[in-house]
This record gives C-alpha cells, sequence and structure tokens, in this order.
C-alpha cells in the first residue's frame, strides 16, 4: 500500500470521549467526590429515561427534503430465513410503527418502580471499560501522566486534555494529507470514473479469491445491497489477473455466514481499504484486510476488472 498503511490505520484510531476538569492535585477524598457525583447523575439521567412514555415516529415527516425517507430505507427480518427484507410501501412503514408504538405504551403503564440496580451496574461496567487500555485507546502518557481513577471516570485535567487535543487536531491533518496524497496520485486519476465509483468495499466480508479460466475472482458479501440491487454479493473479476503480493496470514476461512441457500458461515476476512492504479498493462488492485491474525495485504496486478452485481453463492463451499 503507498498510502492506507500501517500509519493510515493508527490516525483512524479514536479514543473514548473524555472531559475536561480543573488542572490541580486530586486527593483521594476529591476523587470519591466525584465518582459520587457522576453516578448520581447516572442514576437520574436513568430514571427521567425510565419514565418517559414513549412517542410514535412519524415517517411521513421526513418523505421531503435532502433527507427524504423511502419505504426501502428500512427493514426487517423475515422469521422464517432470518433474511433482511424492505418494506414494499411507507404504509407498511407507518403501520409497523403504529403496533411498536401501541406495545410499547401497554409496556409503559405496567412498568414497576424505578429500580438503580441496573443503572448502578452500568455505571461500574462503563469505569471498567475506561480502565481497559485497548478500549480506551488513550496514549501512554496520559497513563503516565493522569491518576487512573480521573480516567476510569472520563475525566482529564486541563493540561492533559488541552495536549490530547492538540494531538488529535495533528492526527487529524496527517489523515487529511494522506488521503488528499491518495486522491492525487497520477495513477489513481487515470482509473475511469464508473470504475472508481464503484470500487471499494469497505467492511465486506472476503468469501474468497480463487483462480478461473480469465485469471482471478474475489466473492464480496456487504452488510446490506447496494442501491437497486437485490443482493449484498458482489464478484470482483481481475481479468488475466496475477497475485503480485500476498501476506502469509490472509486466508478465507469461514463459518456461520447465511449463504443463499440459508447454510451458515462466517468470513474471518473482512476488506478494510484499497488503492487502484492505472497502469500500462491494465490495472494494480492492493487491498488491505482485517483477519484474526491481524492485517493482511493483497496486490493483484490484471489485465481489466468487472463487478458483477447480484453474484451466487455457487462455489463457495
Amino acid at each position: 500500500m503507498r498510502y492506507f498503511t500501517d500509519e493510515y490505520d493508527s490516525l483512524c484510531i479514536r479514543h473514548m470521549d473524555v472531559r475536561r476538569i480543573a488542572d490541580r492535585e486530586y486527593s483521594d477524598r476529591d476523587i470519591a467526590t466525584l465518582k459520587k457525583r457522576k453516578l448520581s447523575r447516572t442514576i437520574r439521567q436513568a430514571e427521567e429515561g425510565y419514565n418517559t412514555p414513549p412517542t410514535k415516529i412519524d415517517v411521513y415527516k421526513y418523505t421531503n427534503g435532502p433527507d427524504e425517507l423511502k419505504a426501502e430505507d428500512f427493514f426487517y427480518e423475515d422469521p422464517e430465513t432470518g433474511e433482511l427484507k424492505t418494506y414494499s410501501s411507507l404504509e407498511e412503514v407507518d403501520a409497523m410503527f403504529e403496533e411498536k408504538y401501541c406495545k410499547e405504551c401497554k409496556e409503559f403503564e405496567k412498568r414497576p418502580p424505578f429500580d438503580p440496580k441496573n443503572a448502578i451496574e452500568r455505571f461500574e461496567r462503563q469505569c471498567a471499560m475506561r480502565r481497559d487500555k485497548n478500549y480506551a485507546r488513550l496514549p501512554e502518557w496520559v497513563y503516565d501522566s493522569v491518576d487512573i481513577r480521573l480516567i476510569e471516570l472520563g475525566y482529564l485535567p486541563a493540561s492533559a486534555y488541552d495536549r490530547l487535543k492538540a494531538e488529535d487536531r495533528q492526527r487529524e491533518r496527517r489523515r487529511r494529507e494522506i488521503e488528499r496524497a491518495a486522491r492525487n496520485d497520477p495513477q489513481s486519476r487515470r482509473v475511469p470514473g464508473n470504475l472508481k465509483d464503484e470500487w471499494g468495499f469497505h467492511d465486506g466480508a472476503v468469501l474468497y479469491l480463487k483462480g478461473n479460466d480469465c485469471g482471478l475472482e474475489m466473492l464480496i458479501h456487504e452488510d446490506f445491497p447496494r442501491e437497486g440491487r437485490t443482493t449484498p454479493n458482489i464478484k470482483i473479476k481481475f481479468l488475466g489477473g496475477k497475485i503480485i503480493e500476498r501476506d502469509e496470514n490472509l486466508n478465507f476461512d469461514f463459518v456461520d455466514f447465511t449463504l443463499a441457500d440459508s447454510t451458515k458461515c462466517r468470513s474471518y476476512c473482512r476488506w478494510l481499504n484499497n488503492e487502484l492504479y492505472k497502469t500500462d498493462d491494465g490495472y494494480e488492485a492492493r487491498m488491505r484486510f482485517a483477519t484474526p491474525q491481524g492485517y493482511a495485504h493483497l496486490t493483484i496486478a490484471c489485465r481489466d476488472i468487472f463487478l458483477e452485481y447480484d453474484a451466487g453463492d455457487e462455489g463457495l463451499i
């Protein structure tokens, strides 16, 4: 990858939300007071939400303007197949929300008195999560300079908070520089607009990569069908395709994923990002995936690329 490397991925990582508090020394008593106040606020907000009556969503309110909603924007799960389907009309959507609203109103009227137990348990879980470095994703210097008991409450003293935000702005500038360089790469700009617009399958499940009579083909399963398509399957055909680079940890094993025939399997390989370049001989596709063993790269050179939408599952297992 020329641009979307480990550095770029690190720049995309977002740390947990934190609040700015006064820059001073905090005693055990001070921290205990902060925790008590935050817990009280959590319980109060939970009780207010618990005692707020349900409201019905008015789908017709959003049928005009730039954010117009259509029936196909709403999905439901088929109780027999588990397949996601769309509604045929806004009237069906409205009836669904009406039924949901009536059910929630009945449940609301029969609700027992508020019990703060769940709110307290959730508060403690949140504190434990903030102590976990893999969740908080804060720079190491934060842990070296700030009391962990403040971090678990989501607080940073002003000096640490300001430094963290300054680093965030610097990281964002660097991320945009990389994206701008990728967009302006001469070989990338030579890719035809129709292919460039369709290329990119972020978070799609990669179900296989195999050879065929014309080169190579890859099957992608996205979370939802693209507009105007009936299935989320997209087959990429690399005509005359040859693998130029492939990391050893790249594989396409899967289990527990729903296929067209209701077979269950799961892809352990997810499409993260990509770079596509027009070369004198055709195209060079550079892809970056997430696997249980870490990030993996694949580079394919080919004469041409075709995308087949609503592709079947044949040849998958």
